[in-house]
């Protein structure tokens, strides 16, 4: 009885370490790996120690756990190819048993032939990725909840090479925690440039612990030289948090830049951008009555060199402070050495905020320029920002003297072509901060139309619009921030169902072939060519398969004097029915 009792635990301890890594189908043991493929049918790939990878090709749809922390370095020269697909993408993740994590991917001055398409990369200890003297495409990735100690998400250095050119395009950078600085991307580019296209930097944060120290940058942290350059195009910074904490007595503690933070001598453009909802936070924990918090720009901080926003939506964002001597300043943007400029930008509901009790100074609800530094705004809209004094709340849109000129400032600010008016906010398909106007369906129209600087250099606005119409903005510009069209076209057959200034109406935007002049198949039961005209209704079908276009000696035997029988009732219908229901009939016809 003995016996069987102990076999029977020897099997339960056996099955149960078995099921705690069936889901391995192909184990990875450490070493290195040269001319490999790693195929669907291998997958879930189990690493059992550290790789350095010299040519290693992974398909679409292939797992990859880590079941300790180990490390993942593409070497000097190596190439990794890992191209998912849109449905089927491939995934760098900890195995359900390894509690602690595992250490991201390093390109370590590889190959620029190495590529992630569609990967996502989750739940490393020392950053998602770490690209170091390389250049690997990046694309459509998700890079989301990453420790590390500086750019939990992702790192970059470009320090050698003026003809480093690394572009990261279509990625979720979002949730990742960084012990200090850059919870999202920390990039030191001395040499060469970085792209940032279509990316979303979300929902990061630095200093997730409150440890002590000053810290920067909740979304981005960029470190330029004059010789190197980042640009941000059609890129969302928001929700991102930098911690700054401080304990003891006389203490004192600066948080910067929850959004983004600029150091050195380079230039960050941001163009087509929406920096939005970023938390600049700092706290004292002293308690003795003569500690110190400062909050410097809740969205964006430029410390020194130069920040160049065009078209760029800069909004509810805060520098708070919270202490016994607590100082905010900068809720949208501060400027400390550098420059900032401000084209066609909409700077709205920033707050610079100290909660609390002891003395509350607060500067600059929208814009915070130092004395040292440059700041030029130009054709924007600074409106509703305000600064927060424990629950006394002022309005607040620039403090200093910056250049403005052209631009919509609440309570007025002196330049050339300014006003003072309320903007007139209205409501459209992509956002709260379209303008007003009659020609939109409004009931007035806003004073920032067409109050623009005449003189503008053309940067694209009129491929661009401030209506809720979605009418471009043709003549002079218009103050402001200005929304790409919403034209979607989710069978890409270069057609929309928005119609208007997106084109002629896609009547089935889920099939490729059926759009505003396309071939009529004149036996399926569909429009095929989006013109309410189904199979022998429409003219472009032939003789056969349609009776009614045969000759008329014998058309009397399909019944061509029947209303019915010659598709006259149906044509009838189409003009009694109101404007508004034709393209709801349109798709309900295709498909009858």
């Amino acid at each position: 009885m003995g016996k069987k009792i102990a076999l029977l635990i020897v099997l339960i301890l056996f099955c149960s370490a078995s099921t705690s890594f069936a889901q391995c189908n192909t184990y990875v043991p450490p070493g290195t790996i040269d001319g490999e493929t790693w195929t669907l049918a291998g997958s879930p790939y189990c690493i059992n120690g550290n790789l350095t990878i010299v040519d290693l090709v992974i398909e679409p749809g292939v797992i990859v756990e880590f079941l300790n922390n180990y490390s993942f370095t593409v070497e000097p020269g190596g190439v990794l190819i890992a191209a998912g697909t849109e449905g089927n993408g491939i995934i760098f993740r900890h195995h359900e048993t390894n509690g602690v994590g595992w250490q991201g991917i390093l390109f370590d001055q590889s190959s620029s032939s190495c590529q992630l398409t569609y990967c996502t990369v989750t739940g490393a200890l020392n950053g998602g990725l770490r690209i170091v003297e390389c250049t690997p495409t990046i694309e459509s990735c998700i890079i989301d909840d990453n420790k590390g100690s500086s750019g939990a998400g992702i790192s970059i250095s470009l320090t050698s090479s003026v003809d480093d050119h690394l572009i990261i395009a279509d990625c979720d950078i979002t949730n990742n925690r960084s012990s200090s600085h850059a919870g999202g991307v920390r990039a030191i580019v001395e040499y060469g440039s970085l792209e940032l296209l279509g990316c979303s930097i979300q929902y990061n944060l630095s200093n997730p612990s409150s440890a002590g120290g000053n810290y920067v940058g909740g979304g981005i942290y960029a470190t330029l030289g004059l010789q190197g350059d980042i640009l941000l195009n059609k890129c969302d910074v928001s929700d991102n948090t930098v911690n700054s904490h401080c304990y003891g007595d006389g203490c004192s503690v600066t948080a910067r830049g929850g959004g983004i933070y600029k150091d050195g001598l380079g230039y960050v453009t941001l163009e087509n951008c929406s920096i939005n909802n970023n938390l600049a936070y700092a706290v004292e924990h002293g308690g003795w009555g003569n500690e110190h918090a400062y909050g410097r720009g809740g969205g964006v901080y430029v410390n020194e060199g130069a920040v160049v926003a065009l078209n760029s939506f800069i909004g509810s964002n805060t520098a708070k402070a919270h202490g016994a001597y607590a100082y905010t300043y900068g809720g949208g943007c501060y400027t400390n050495l550098g420059l900032l400029r401000l084209t066609n930008c909409t700077v709205v509901e920033n707050a610079a905020h100290t909660p609390g009790y002891g003395s509350l100074y607060a500067y600059g609800g929208g814009l915070y320029k130092d004395g040292s530094s440059n700041m030029i705004v130009t054709n924007s809209i600074i409106y509703s920002n305000v600064i927060i004094k424990d629950t006394t709340t002022s309005p607040s849109q620039i403090y200093g003297n910056p250049t403005v000129t052209y631009s919509c400032v609440q309570d007025g600010y002196t330049g050339e072509g300014n006003i003072e008016d309320d903007p007139i906010f209205a409501t459209g398909p992509l956002g709260d901060y379209y303008l007003s106007q009659t020609a939109a369906g409004q009931a007035e129209d806003s004073p920032c139309v067409d109050a623009g600087d005449p003189a503008t250099d053309p940067w694209g606005w009129i491929l661009l619009t401030t209506r809720t119409d979605q009418g471009l903005d043709t003549g002079i510009v218009d103050m402001g921030y200005h929304y790409y069209l919403l034209c979607t076209d989710e069978d890409e057959d270069g057609y929309s169902i928005e119609g208007g200034v997106c084109g002629p109406i896609d009547c089935d935007d889920t099939d490729g072939n059926v759009y505003p002049g396309a071939p009529e198949n004149c036996e399926n039961g569909f429009d095929d060519d989006c013109d309410l005209l189904v199979d022998c209704d429409d003219p472009d079908c032939p003789t056969p398969p349609c009776p009614w276009r045969i000759p008329t000696a014998t058309a009397a035997t399909y019944g061509s004097d029947s209303v019915t029988g010659s598709g006259i009732l149906n044509h009838l219908a189409l003009l009694l029915i109101p404007a508004g229901a034709v393209i709801g009939l349109g798709i309900w016809r295709r498909r009858r």
